[in-house]
């Protein structure tokens, strides 16, 4: 009789691991879902805040750590717009990535964490053409640091230079601290 027991209970931890196992082994069904997720939120900040999409990637790997996306606004800002603007994406995708189950089963840390996202606004003029030097040209979280970089070469030879840097925390309470709020 244990036998039987022991071989029914076999058979059912034998049946619930291979399902876990093609679940979170099948990057492709990640990466579908992943997707799905940016194709809607591209297309809720083209019309909501006109953030045009310039790069997007993430999902391919299983676990999933990362997800990268680019945008190009055309618009000059300070950085008080510029973290306003940039903590509404990224707000947008971890309450988006938080809420849809299907994903669950392939990401690496759950729930997902601004720190698990990489997004760069690129900034141009309305003309589609570039700002001058010291206006912002980039502003990007990655790793949950927040960077504001100029077009002015940087003295290591870069393309831009680091105005101001903080992190995802540090942001979120100038923008609580403000009078101003974003909504997702």
């Amino acid at each position: 009789m244990r036998f039987f027991h022991f071989f029914i209970l076999f058979i059912i931890v034998n049946s619930c691991l291979k399902n876990i196992r093609e679940i979170n082994y099948d990057p492709s069904q990640a990466s579908v879902i992943v997707n799905e997720i940016q194709k809607k939120l591209i297309s809720q900040l083209k019309i909501e805040k006109d953030l045009y999409p310039w790069e997007f990637g993430g999902g391919a790997k299983n676990p999933i750590r990362l997800i990268h996306c680019g945008f190009v606004y055309y618009n000059d800002i300070d950085i008080a717009t510029a973290r306003k603007l940039i903590i509404l994406v990224v707000n947008k995708f971890v309450n988006e990535i938080n809420t849809n189950e299907k994903i669950r089963p392939f990401l690496e840390v759950y729930p997902f964490k601004p720190e698990n996202m990489e997004i760069r606004i690129f900034l141009k003029n309305s003309n589609g053409s570039e700002l001058s030097a010291e206006k912002l040209h980039v502003i990007s979280i990655i790793n949950g640091k927040l960077k504001y970089k100029t077009g002015i070469p940087s003295s290591e030879g870069l393309p831009l230079t680091t105005i101001y840097q903080e992190t995802y925390e540090e942001a979120m309470a100038k923008i609580s601290n403000a009078s101003e709020k974003i909504s997702l």
